[in-house]
């Protein structure tokens, strides 16, 4: 009977041997999985551009030449100047709308590594995607008047998105791509607001706008990263702007490391004092050597056990032949 007590209490120790590369292994695949999800993400991304870009290579079709006069119909309502050659303008919700894509337009910030598709609207859904266009403010098209305002999230573990904005200075450029046409605005400020402060997002007289959006600090998210740029000239031989590689160390989301590598290092740390208890010789610390060589659990001193379990003691010592006394 002890002996199958032992045994059981060996397995389980064998069993326990397993859990600090269990740790290990987990901690790498918290440390990989945003790596992977913020890839499958640019994928994503990166297919509905190619699509996109696949649907308004011809420049002057017709179909494509009247959406684009429509936004900018649109945009010059808000505006208040007028567009001709539009007799109405279509809501919202149905501009933009061009050989079936989803997305209306896509935005690239090559000094942040940053190429994602813009949708209408700026839903949860919609922000899970890539980033959104806040409805109310001026298609990206441009235009005497005009100011467009696209956001997209921050700080999350399944995509950078607009993480890197905040690396941009006065003086860069961002691009936004729509229709086959290629919006070029130079950053002239960036400031850090609250929700409800939405004064420098208003539009302002003859100057064309666009203002990239995002929540910070990373984890509270309560202020907002607002990235300012005005309307510059894009050369024709310029129009398809080349895109910065994207570095290795873009892709992984910084704000996991500390953690993981600490789980890591504790996880390894766990496994060699394992190994070098093994190595020793001798049984495990709960098990003790007897007198007759084998590895038995250490019994608990008399006066720590119940009454109970002193009278079964005693019981099962006098059915041996043997005769026990309690200090």
């Amino acid at each position: 009977m002890r002996r199958a007590r032992h045994a059981g209490h060996a397995g389980g120790g064998r069993g326990l041997a397993g859990w600090p590369l269990l740790g290990l292994l987990l901690s790498v695949a918290m440390l990989v999985s945003p790596l992977v999800l913020d890839i499958a993400s640019r994928v994503a991304a990166q297919a509905a551009i190619t699509s996109m870009a696949a649907g308004s290579v011809a420049r002057d079709d017709p179909g494509l030449l009247a959406c684009l006069a429509q936004a900018q119909a649109y945009n010059a309502a808000l505006g208040g100047y007028e567009e001709p050659g539009v007799d109405r303008v279509l809501p919202y919700t149905e501009q933009l709308r061009f050989g079936g894509d989803e997305a209306m337009a896509w935005v690239e910030v090559p000094k942040a590594a940053i190429r994602l598709p813009v949708y209408h609207g700026t839903s949860e859904e919609v922000l899970g995607s890539g980033a959104g266009h806040l409805e109310g403010s001026s298609l990206p098209v441009g235009g005497a008047t005009s100011h467009c305002v696209i956001t997209a999230h921050s700080g999350m573990p399944t995509s950078s998105a607009f993480d890197e904005i905040r690396r941009l200075e006065e003086g860069d450029e961002f691009y936004v791509h729509t229709l086959g046409r290629t919006y070029a605005y130079r950053v002239y400020g960036v400031e850090v607001v609250l929700p409800e402060e939405v004064s420098t997002l208003g539009l302002q007289e003859g100057r064309d706008l666009c203002t990239l959006v995002t929540c910070t600090p990373y984890g509270v998210n309560d202020h907002r990263l607002l990235v300012h740029g005005e309307r510059v000239e894009v050369p024709v031989e310029d129009a398809t702007v080349e895109v910065t590689p994207v570095e290795p160390t873009a892709l992984v989301n910084v704000r996991t490391v500390p953690v993981v590598a600490l789980m890591v290092v504790g996880a390894a740390m766990a496994i060699a004092r394992r190994r070098r208890r093994n190595r020793g010789g001798g049984p495990p610390r709960h098990l003790v050597r007897m007198g007759d060589g084998r590895a038995r659990r250490p019994r608990r001193p008399v006066r720590e056990r119940s009454g109970v379990a002193c009278r079964q003691m005693v019981l099962a010592e006098r059915s041996v032949g043997r005769h026990f006394s309690p200090r």
